[in-house]
Formats: structure tokens, sequence, C-alpha cells
């Protein structure tokens, strides 16, 4: 039996560890789709949206992921100044909380939790307002995490004070 109580602390310990990882990846990327929203011009994305899709477009217009990409541009250039704002504040936030939690800093635990809390009520309350099947499974993960967080600040939290003694 205690093979089996240590063998699944492993399993989701690496899964926490992934879920790092994939969180920090995340940040990294919002934070270069916050700089290439902000320096790009309307003009340039809707002439690199029509050359990306014009020729899938012209054999199916109803390709679901190109009229995903065209409706996404139009959406991002309504509202620049908050989709700039939102991926540089976001990504950033991700990015530091995914380093420190990598780095096994205690402050990132509780931090990590509560800010993904938050981000998870604001996707959830997204979600009532625009369906979107990626911004379900980012609240997922993000539900997920938490989880695995707070589990490894327990263990954490817990092996310093047998250590301690």
């Amino acid at each position: 039996m205690k093979f089996f109580l240590q063998k699944s602390k492993e399993i989701l310990h690496e899964f926490f560890q992934i879920s790092v990882l994939l969180k920090g990846v995340h940040g990294i990327v919002e934070l270069l789709g916050g700089a290439l929203v902000f320096v790009v011009s309307d003009r340039m994305l809707e002439h690199a949206i029509a050359f990306m899709t014009e020729g899938e477009l012209i054999e199916d217009r109803h390709d679901f992921l190109e009229n995903m990409l065209v409706t996404g541009a139009e959406h991002l250039m309504a509202g620049r100044t908050f989709a700039v704002l939102y991926l540089l504040t976001h990504g950033a936030i991700n990015l530091s909380l995914a380093l420190g939690l990598w780095k096994k800093k205690m402050w990132a635990y509780p931090a990590a939790i509560a800010a993904l809390a938050v981000f998870t009520g604001y996707q959830t309350y997204r979600l009532t307002i625009h369906a979107s099947s990626w911004l379900l499974i980012l609240t997922v993960f993000d539900i997920v995490m938490i989880g695995l967080t707070y589990y490894e600040f327990l263990e954490k939290r817990n092996s310093t004070r047998v250590n301690d003694r």
C-alpha cells in the first residue's frame, strides 16, 4: 500500500511540474502575442490574415479554423488596447508565477492559487457571454492546476515541518 501511495505522489508531482512548464510557456506566448498586437497595425494584421486564409476559405467557406482566425482578428482589432493590456499582464503574471513555482518558492504557491482563482472566475464569466472551446480548456486546466498547486504546497509545507524537527 505504501508503494502505491508513494507512486501516486510521484505522479501528481510530475503532473504539477508539467502544468507549471505549460503555464510558463503560455505566459511567454501571451507576452509575445501582446507585444506583437502592440506593434502590428490593423492593416498589417488584415493582410496577414487574408494571406493565410484566402486559399482555404475559397475551397471551404465554412472551414472552422480559418473562420476562427478571421473572427479572432476582427475582435482583436476592435479591442486592441484591452487585448494588449490583457495579454501583457496575464502573460507576465503567468510567467512570474510559473518561475516561482518552478524554483519552489513558498510565496508562489498561495499567489498562484489566488491568481488562478481570479483567472478562472473571469474566464467563467467570459464563457457565459461567449462560448469558446479554447477558453473552456484553459479554464479546466487552471482549475486542475489550482488543485495540483494546493497539493504541492501542502507536501512542501509538511516536508519542511518534518525536516525542522
